[in-house]
């Protein structure tokens, strides 16, 4: 199994690096780096096992997950994902127009599928006749 140890730099940007688990460190960017103190995490069953850094610093960042979200105080307002959904989903019908060959194969389709319900329906009268003649 891996320890992922994710470095963040300090330009903003980071690196995720796989180190064994038996390793005591490792070298990224000319910086050493010691694991200790990760992360047990779930991905459905999978665990996976984390540790964050900041350049520079060579032990990992110790944060308690459940402390920092309360003190964060996060708000998330159902509305704002209802109306992206709602709004992606109206957009991609209402730019698109059908062709006269893309509408032909439409008009196509929907009577055929009638035909084939009309056809059941029948079959299935013919059926319970010949049931109550006790053919």
């Amino acid at each position: 199994m891996k320890i992922w140890c994710t470095v963040i730099r300090k330009n903003g940007t980071y690196k995720t690096v796989g180190v064994k688990a038996g390793a005591k460190d490792f070298t990224l960017d000319k910086h050493k780096y010691i694991v200790r103190h990760y992360r047990i995490g779930k991905i459905g069953f999978i665990h996976i096992l984390r540790a964050f850094y900041h350049e520079g610093i060579p032990t990992p960042l110790e944060f308690d997950v459940d402390e920092t979200l309360k003190t964060a105080k996060l708000k998330i307002d159902s509305k704002a994902f209802k109306t992206v959904l709602n709004k992606k989903i109206l957009d991609v019908f209402g730019d698109s127009e059908f062709t006269k060959l893309e509408q032909i194969v439409i008009i196509g389709v929907i009577a055929s599928i009638a035909l084939g319900v009309i056809n059941l329906i029948m079959n299935l009268q013919i059926t319970n006749m010949l049931g109550e003649l006790g053919l």
